[in-house]
């Protein structure tokens, strides 16, 4: 779980223990707030780095309303993480 507050380009790195084929990604958001809107303006990157959050490859962006919760990907590693390029509020 985390929160980004109004913090300049904020990410999250999800370590999976293992190197993995990662396929699909679902991110949910809390009960009040529409997960489309949210993820506007960010990015998943799938890789073994973990320098930053910017260190591994893109799987996907979302820079549309109608992108939805589920990111699709095509790429192997061990750490997941998703980063906020463009704030939205």
């Amino acid at each position: 779980m985390c929160h980004t507050a109004t913090e300049y380009n904020p990410w999250v790195r999800i370590d999976l223990a293992e190197i993995v084929h990662v396929l699909t990604i679902a991110v949910t958001n809390r009960e009040d707030a529409r997960d489309y809107i949210r993820a506007i303006g960010s990015e998943l990157r799938v890789g073994n780095s973990t320098a930053s959050g910017t260190a591994n490859p893109v799987c996907e962006t979302r820079d549309k309303v109608d992108d939805g919760g589920i990111w699709n990907c095509d790429l192997w590693g061990k750490h997941v993480a998703i980063r906020r390029y463009r704030r939205t509020r």
